[in-house]
């Protein structure tokens, strides 16, 4: 492990080196100044008939230090306009300062001198090339905003990841996930070069008087290119976007990930992030960041989830099909968001309108899926629905386990979105989601869990630089466990009403605030029990969440910041038919997040979290369970606090091609519950007193190497981490010291990789190793007349488990023939390839013998081949 660790370590540090270390250059002036202006955050402005044919060297220092070096031999000097331009020229032509109008007569001096690096064919410079016209009316500003969206030309679709390059200004952008852009430029005529895969390249031209948009339709190309999987994100936003901490990921790369039985899931590619753990196969929900699996806020758009988890953490209740792409928040987390410590996964679901019928269809041994996508009205209204169905009792029977001989598993979920444009300006959307699992363990216990959710959304562009969203969300969790044998049914579940709003204003003197308001009302059932004769319940607790929100992000020269505030007052009445008078909590959330850019390839950041938790998750396992209780705070149970640090290195490598991040954190949690030992949860009225708020502490470091593109792309990431716990004394677990929680694991490797074998074969890879759990073993044994043994306890997470590592496989075969009307793929994959048996727990129990021993449970011991055919309408 240790050697592992050093190989790591070094190869990271040789990476960073080998960034920094470059030897002088010596290049002819107006590369030299070319290749300043890339390496800086400004734009250039020159004649180049000022420029001497000297030749000179550059050095690895600051762009603007070595810009000075090399003018000091010729009769030029530079002048800074503001924060975004250097001004060269004859050093007796500058003034000390340069007014607006001087600046604007200076642009438009130099216009059409400067010309593209990118040298057409001879073929494309004879074709004549259209002039658009953007802006109506010409106005004081020398800078004006040009911005877009890049479509399809017959479906009219957006076209993500395209390129939109100004040869004028040597400058490009890449489109986000709706297919837009935005560029901000001094006015003048430009030539535009828009590029997409599988399209055919466009250039036009375009005369920018004021600010304005312009949409611009690209032409499918008649020959057949390889595919690539692009994100709506820059290749440089892990440099330059100020929040570090941040996990972006797009469903094509998720579909890529190899999955159990084939099927393409979130948790597949949530796992392969540093930073977030489980405690073993078949758990539900992740730890991130040391923190408990209650500690984390999973969004599905605006739809806050309680159980995420199909088959007990094997799957995902997020459809992929219906998904755009998933952002994980574990470092900065914008003041947006609340009511969790540790952090926030926001999944996203497609906002699109189709101009035809498309769908896709798959079926594996355990399950089937299906999705289409209607357009009930051209670019005005649409309809999505996906479903999926899986039953893997035949695979559950395939144990030798006699327990598991007896059992049976199922689950289902379908999602329905709905799109309707009510102004050019303003869209409404309606999501429906409903999930269902039920699992039977031989004839010991049978469970089964539900959740129904509704959303509408209203959204309005309300001008240029305004957006607001306005959103309700109703929603039910349900769970229930049954003991057949004593023909008992447990019930436990939560509901909420949830109003939110959300502005975004892009103010002036680029400042881009995000302001809200959120209202959360909450009915917690903490238990019902129902047997042949009898039915009984605990008393329903009632609680309201209402929270206020604002967020600034804006640069200062190098440095860029993120500010955010968030309030909430909570307010609970533990037993609504009590009628007591209400517990009230109020709280102030502070967030900050610095970035300083040391060049335009690297970057170190800082973040501070304030965060508050005010529902707490019942459960005396290490993982979540499907009846596991949620709890409000009220005048017994504070809520959970939190103060979390990051800190982080950021560097791109090599045109971009490897991001490297090292960032380390630390976490302290205050009123952390635990339980005592031997604890009663079920259906207990006074389950307070089976609890004790404890202190926790988290801190770590990850590194991380990522390959963006090529034909073999992935990453590595190796995290150090330690999560702990501290009980107060009166407790008497661990004398008051601290201990390692249970979900504790101090080494993580993981690496996921993708080869392009042909751009119809995709091999995909991953492995995961982490160090073992902490787990309560007896440390001794105490015989009573020769009948059985009485096992000692002492510390609490005395032992951990052995080492967990497994590794997976797939092969996506894509269809060869792009332009039929159906596409049908095959994807062949293999689950845990070297049938690893990873202990899930260590248990204490008697032999036929009557002697202790201590024995090793794993969920999953077997290799697991699958095959599943994908059918799509195109």
């Amino acid at each position: 492990m240790k050697k592992i660790l050093t190989v790591f370590v070094l190869s990271i540090l040789f990476l960073t080196q080998y960034g920094h270390s470059q030897n002088k250059q010596t290049l002819p002036l107006k590369k030299a100044i070319n290749t300043l202006e890339e390496k800086s955050q400004y734009q250039f402005f020159y004649k180049e008939e000022w420029l001497p044919d000297i030749e000179v060297n550059i050095g690895n220092g600051k762009p603007i230090d070595e810009l000075e070096k090399i003018l000091k031999s010729t009769n030029l000097s530079y002048l800074k306009y503001r924060d975004y331009a250097i001004v060269i020229a004859n050093k007796n032509d500058l003034k000390m300062e340069m007014s607006e109008e001087d600046f604007s007569s200076f642009i438009k001096s130099i216009q059409n001198q400067k010309k593209s690096t990118n040298t057409l064919p001879k073929k494309a410079k004879k074709k004549s090339i259209k002039l658009y016209t953007i802006g109506d009316k010409v106005d004081n500003n020398w800078k004006a905003t040009f911005s877009g969206k890049i479509i399809d030309q017959k479906s009219n679709e957006a076209l993500i990841g395209s390129t939109v390059y100004i040869s004028e200004l040597t400058k490009g952008i890449m489109t986000d996930h709706e297919g837009k852009f935005s560029f901000s430029i001094p006015k003048g005529k430009y030539t535009l070069e828009i590029k997409s895969i599988g399209y055919e390249t466009k250039r036009i031209n375009i005369l920018l008087k004021s600010s304005g948009k312009l949409d611009i339709k690209l032409k499918e190309e008649t020959i057949m290119l390889d595919e690539l999987v692009v994100e709506g994100r820059k290749v440089t936003e892990n440099v330059n976007d100020v929040k570090m901490g941040v996990e972006n990921m797009s469903m094509l790369k998720i579909q890529e990930l190899p999955g159990l039985m084939g099927e393409a899931d979130i948790m597949s590619g949530l796992k392969s992030l540093s930073g977030v753990s489980t405690v073993g196969e078949g758990a539900m929900g992740i730890n991130v960041r040391g923190g408990s699996v209650d500690q984390n806020l999973i969004l599905l758009d605006e739809i806050m989830l309680f159980n995420s988890s199909h088959l007990f953490g094997f799957y995902s209740l997020f459809n992929a099909n219906i998904l755009s792409d998933m952002t994980l928040y574990k470092g900065s987390i914008p003041s947006e968001y609340g009511g969790r410590l540790s952090s926030t996964l926001h999944v996203n679901t497609k906002d699109e309108y189709v101009s035809k019928v498309k769908g896709k269809m798959s079926i594996s041994p355990i399950s089937g899926g299906i999705y289409v996508d209607v357009p009930i009205k051209k670019k005005k209204a649409n309809l999505a629905i996906a479903g999926r169905y899986a039953n893997p009792t035949w695979v559950i029977k395939s144990f030798k386990d006699p327990d598991l001989k007896k059992s049976n598993a199922s689950f289902y979920d379908y999602n329905i979105k709905y799109l309707h444009k009510l102004h050019k300006n303003t869209e409404l959307s309606i999501l429906t989601l409903v999930s269902k699992d039920h699992f039977k363990l031989s004839d010991e216990a049978e469970y089964a869990w539900d959740n129904k959710a509704f959303e509408v959304t209203l959204k309005q562009n309300i001008n240029k630089n305004l957006f607001g969203k306005l959103t309700y969300v109703k929603s039910y969790y349900d769970s229930e466990l049954t003991d057949p044998v004593e023909n008992i049914t447990l019930s436990t579940g939560i509901d909420y009403d949830k109003i939110k709003t959300l502005f975004k204003w892009n103010a002036p003197y680029e400042h881009n605030i995000d302001f809200g308001f959120e209202g959360i009302s909450y009915q917690v059932h903490p238990g019902s029990e129902q047997s042949e004769n009898n039915f009984s319940e605990l008393a329903k607790e009632q609680a309201n969440e209402v929270s206020m929100f604002v967020n600034d992000n804006f640069k200062l020269k190098d440095f860029s910041f993120l500010i955010g505030l968030r309030f909430t007052s909570f307010q609970a009445n533990e037993n609504i038919e009590s009628g007591k008078e209400n517990t009230s909590y109020q709280n102030f959330e502070p967030r900050l997040g610095i970035s300083y850019s040391i060049n335009k390839h690297s970057s170190v950041k800082l973040s501070y979290n304030r965060t508050n938790q005010y529902l707490h998750l019942i459960s005396n396992s290490a993982s979540a369970s499907p009846y596991d209780i949620w709890k409000i705070s009220d005048e017994k149970i504070s809520p959970q606090s939190g103060n979390s640090f990051s800190m982080g290195y950021f560097q791109n490598l090599f045109e971009e091609l490897y991001h490297l991040k090292t960032e380390v954190y630390f976490k302290s949690m205050d009123n952390i519950l635990e339980f005592k030992d031997f604890a009663d949860i079920v259906m207990n009225p006074n389950i307070e007193s089976e609890m004790f708020a404890a202190k926790g502490k988290a801190y770590g470091i990850e590194l991380g190497l990522e390959k963006t593109r090529g034909r073999l792309t992935g990453q590595i990431n190796y995290t150090y981490s330690r999560s702990e716990r501290q009980a107060p004394i009166e407790s008497d677990i661990n004398n008051g010291e601290w201990y390692f929680s249970s979900f504790d694991k101090p080494h993580e490797i993981k690496a996921d990789l993708r080869y392009k074998i042909s751009p119809v074969v995709i091999f995909s890879t991953n492995f995961i190793y982490s160090s073992g759990r902490p787990i309560t073993l007896p440390t001794a044994a105490m015989s009573h007349n020769d009948i059985s043994a009485i096992p000692i306890f002492e510390e609490r997470n005395n032992y951990r488990t052995p080492d967990y590592h497994r590794m997976d496989m797939s092969l996506i075969l894509k269809s060869l023939k792009k332009r039929q009307k159906f596409e049908s793929n095959w994807i062949l994959s293999v689950y845990n390839i070297y049938a690893r048996k990873n202990p899930y727990s260590v248990y204490y129990k008697h032999d036929s013998g009557n002697k202790p021993g201590l024995y090793k449970l794993s969920v999953i011991g077997s290799m697991f081949p699958s095959i599943t055919y994908v059918l799509k309408l195109k």
